[in-house]
């Protein structure tokens, strides 16, 4: 048998209504309807004999024992009750159902019901059986009666009890039941009855083995409703298990529900929300759910000849068409719908009965929020837990990461899980993607209009930014884990194309926009930006002046990015009255870093740096080239000593301004001088540096004399002199190994390790500017490789002997023809025996061009000799073997490689 998980909350009610308000009369079976009751030695034997004794907020107490006789008629009644009540009070059993009964009498000619309340009366702790109730008949029609419990009040309730074997004549009379009326039932059982419960409402119930509907017109809250021949009926229930039932659920309303296992079908006609409907059965159609409305639901693994999962049925004469209304479920075959979708659910355990969801399951947070119309699950877990709600009957306390599909070729269907189905709309996907969901774009164009990212999705083009284009008034990260990747991103508006608060933007080229970028912290990298422009703005202060055309950033880091061909300035409105100049054609810094990034061929007009502008921050392992400040200063940079600025291992050439064509200097009133450190950098071309306050300029190379110490003045030897992009050293440059002897950067532009030894002194030093000079014969790490051949043939580390710390040196592995960059690839001798148990056969991987030698000996300090026809051996691509055979106690071999090559 399935089992399920139910929650049964505590209540409340049975604490505030079971201390004695006024006085307690005592009922025993061996008691006398003549005594008073006030004690056990005056208790009354029957229940009704202390019912009529007691007043308005009285108890009567009943002690173990059967009570089978008293009782009398409710107001216009036909057969007594067993007990009736019209007070106020409370009837508590001393030890509970198990010890303590309520017997009718099962009979169609003198029949007997079990209890009648008619006022706010608390009944708890009665097993109510054996009652019998006859139909009545008044005015031409039938009317349905209630054996074991008839609540006429709607404050009544009755609590801990179990309702068995009693029966209610019907003819199939509406809202029969054994139990009914507008009262409440808590934590009771009905079990082996006719019927069930009609017009009540239930919390923490059981209703189980009834004969007919288990419960029919109630509201139903965390209730078990198993094997009746009708689960529920024009029902409103939340949180229950309805299971193996003739049918599940029929015109009802339910959320968060476990439905299962019923072999009439799981529900017919219903409105379910966050509902679990899961291996039910059918004869006819929909052994799921047939004619139902759906949200937020799993519909799985059901059986029937027709709609094994959901079905349709065919529209009658006059009535308004059947319909599977169905949005946010999981369920196959896939139907009309937004959000649907038809993937296995992936219960933790579907054979065990556990229709939880296992951590993989595509169900997870792919709900409808708006669906979700309860704060809690059927365990009584929060019901949103990561942002959206999940599907099913059941939240999970995992979260899937999923992937959202964006085709100009798509259907446009949600959730836009596949390529057949991808939005057609950027804006509509990234609207639906949820914490740790990837949004991925084919080619084309696409507009994105409210951007602001503020969860950590990540949204990726499949072909890269040649191919897909971003049109956008402004995209905005503040997810430290937000990422945007691979999109010509162009701007469509006077703000900035994107604007960075947190995340990471990679490998896009970003373009159109004023500025390109905006960034006060994360991280832009590997990116294009270009042909951005930037103009006086008018703000709520006034006219404000232009910083940076390419990049304005207060912090963060820019990296391995291309900034070319952007423009800060006033353009033809030189009439302008705006409080400062523009500053920084590719950059504005006033914090942050940039590293191993190109600037080049942009402008700044009438105004500062037509490269970068440094009002704080780093510059580092950067090629600044061909910038210009036209009727301004700072070609390269211009850099403020207002806060902390460091220039370091950079390489400015061929930069152009009206003063100071490389770096020019300003300082605020009484700051030092030492607060601007440019360092480890060339200063080349058509070079003037003007400086309002002396900066620190150490280890620097340029064409004039510079202030500082280890400064040199000569010509770099660019490899290529003429003003082209290779600005890398030539091996007769001065600037090889002339840099500070502490290096503080690991890497050069391009990824050159530093420091290596560019001059084959023996010596590793730091080259000034942004290459790293990597030398044909030079071998740093001493291993007998030179640094070229490990950085550009081997791709090992030229600064390690041992680069994949695998015990073999690179040039050990080199010659070996074992990768020196791959701790598993690496030169091994193996063994086991030969076939004919004569030696042992000896096996390893060999190279062509290679030359292998057997060597033996006795003794492991002893001296070694060639083995037997194993030396000279030419390498062939494969495994290699050798057969060694010896009349020796003991023979220890090893395999010697070698090569011709150089």
């Amino acid at each position: 048998m399935m089992k399920w998980r139910l929650l049964l909350t505590a209540t409340c009610l049975l604490g505030s209504l079971t201390t004695a308000l006024g006085a307690v009369y005592h009922v025993a079976p061996n008691g006398d309807d003549l005594n008073d009751g006030l004690s056990w030695s005056g208790a009354k034997q029957t229940l009704q004999a202390a019912v009529d004794a007691a007043g308005n907020w009285d108890t009567v107490l009943a002690t173990n024992g059967v009570y089978d006789s008293g009782g009398r008629l409710a107001p216009g009644g036909r057969e007594p009750y067993r007990v009736c009540i019209e007070k106020t009070l409370h009837l508590l059993s001393v030890n509970g159902p198990e010890h303590t009964f309520i017997v009718g009498q099962y009979s169609a000619t003198s029949a007997v019901r079990g209890v009648y309340i008619g006022g706010f009366a608390l009944v708890s702790g009665f097993t109510i059986t054996n009652c019998y109730a006859t139909i009545s008949f008044a005015g031409g029609t039938f009317s349905a009666e209630h054996a074991a419990i008839d609540m006429s009040d709607p404050s009544c309730v009755v609590a801990n009890c179990d309702i068995s074997g009693c029966y209610s004549e019907s003819l199939y009379v509406w809202g029969s039941g054994v139990v009914g009326g507008p009262g409440r039932l808590v934590s009771c059982r009905i079990v082996g009855n006719n019927y069930g419960v009609t017009e009540c409402s239930l919390v923490n119930c059981e209703v189980k083995e009834n004969r007919d509907t288990g419960v029919n017109m109630s509201d139903l809250t965390g209730c078990a409703i198993e094997r009746n021949s009708v689960g529920i009926d024009w029902c409103t229930a939340k949180n229950c298990v309805i299971a193996e039932n003739g049918g599940g659920a029929v015109s009802s309303s339910l959320t968060n529900c476990l439905i299962t296992g019923n072999d009439g079908g799981g529900a017919f006609y219903c409105t379910l929300a966050n509902c679990t409907v899961v291996g039910n059965s059918s004869s006819y159609m929909g052994g799921g759910a047939l004619d139902c409305r759906a949200r937020n639901c799993i519909i799985v693994s059901n059986t029937a000849p027709e709609g094994a999962n959901w079905s349709v049925t065919e529209a009658y004469v006059g009535a308004p068409p059947p319909s599977f209304d169905c949005e946010y479920t999981c369920t196959y075959p896939l139907p009309e719908g937004g959000g649907n979708i038809s993937d296995d659910p992936c219960f933790i355990d579907y054979a065990g009965g556990d229709f939880h969801l296992a951590s993989n399951s595509p169900c997870i947070d792919w709900g409808d929020n708006a669906c979700a119309r309860s704060a809690t699950d059927l365990d009584g877990a929060d019901r949103i837990q990561h942002d959206v709600v999940d599907m099913g009957a059941y939240e999970s306390p995992y979260t899937v990461r999923r992937t959202l599909y964006v085709s100009t070729n798509g259907t446009h269907r949600p959730p836009f899980r596949t390529w057949e189905t991808a939005a057609t709309n950027l804006q509509k996907a990234f609207d639906s993607a949820t914490a740790d969901d990837t949004v991925l774009v084919s080619d084309g164009s696409y507009r994105l209009y409210a951007a602001p990212i503020r969860k950590n999705i990540s949204l990726h083009s499949e072909n890269g930014p040649e191919n897909t284009r971003l049109l956008t008034p402004g995209l905005h990260l503040s997810n430290a884990l937000a990422c945007v990747s691979g999109f010509t991103i162009q701007g469509q508006s006077n703000d900035a194309c994107v604007v960075l608060y947190n995340g990471t933007v990679s490998n896009c080229i970003i373009q159109g926009g004023s500025p390109g970028v905006t960034l006060m912290s994360g991280l832009l990298t590997s990116c294009e930006i270009r042909d951005n422009v930037r103009y006086p703005y008018w703000s709520g202060y006034g006219m404000r002046c232009p910083f940076g055309g390419g990049i304005y950033m207060t912090g963060g880091m820019v990296e391995y990015c291309l900034i070319e061909h952007n423009w800060v300035g006033v353009g033809s409105n030189s009439y302008l009255k705006v409080p400062s100049l523009p500053a920084g054609g590719g950059v504005c810094m006033n914090g942050g870093v940039v590293r191993r990034s190109c600037i080049r061929a942009n402008t700044a007009q009438h105004g500062f740096g037509g490269g970068v502008s440094i009002f704080g921050g780093m510059l580092e392992n950067c090629l600044i080239y061909d910038n210009n400040a036209e009727e301004g200063t700072g070609g390269g940079i211009y850099a403020s000593e207002e806060n902390h600025v460091v220039i370091d291992h950079c390489t400015l050439a061929y930069n152009e301004a009206y003063h100071a064509t490389a770096v020019s200097v300003g300082t605020a009133t009484n700051i030092s001088g030492w607060r601007l450190r440019l360092a480890n950098s060339i200063l080349w071309g058509s070079v003037e540096c003007r400086f309002y306050d002396i900066p620190t300029f150490a280890h620097c190379c340029s064409i004039t004399p510079l202030p500082g110490w280890g400064n040199i003045v000569a010509d770099p030897h660019f490899a290529d002199p003429w003003r082209t992009t290779n600005l890398q050293l030539n091996a007769t440059s001065p600037c090889i190994d002339a840099g500070s002897g502490e290096c503080g950067v690991a890497t050069d532009l391009l990824g050159a390790p530093r420091p290596l030894d560019g001059d084959g002194d023996g010596v590793a030093r730091c080259d000034m500017g942004c290459y790293e000079f990597v030398s044909q014969t030079g071998d740093t790490d001493g291993d007998g490789l030179s640094d070229r051949r490990e950085i550009n043939g081997l791709s090992s580390h030229p600064l390690l002997r041992d680069s994949d710390g695998d015990g073999q040196d690179d040039y050990a592995e080199f010659v070996a023809g074992a990768s020196a960059s791959d701790p598993y690839d690496c030169f091994q001798l193996n063994n086991h025996p030969a076939q004919d148990d004569a030696g042992w056969v000896l096996s390893w991987a060999g190279v062509a061009g290679r030359f292998y030698d057997v060597m033996v000996s006795t003794n492991l300090c002893g001296a070694w000799s060639g083995a037997e026809q194993g030396t000279d051996l030419p390498g062939v691509p494969g495994l290699m073997t050798y057969t060694a055979r010896t009349e020796s106690a003991l023979g220890i071999y090893r395999v010697k490689v070698r090569s011709t090559w150089p």
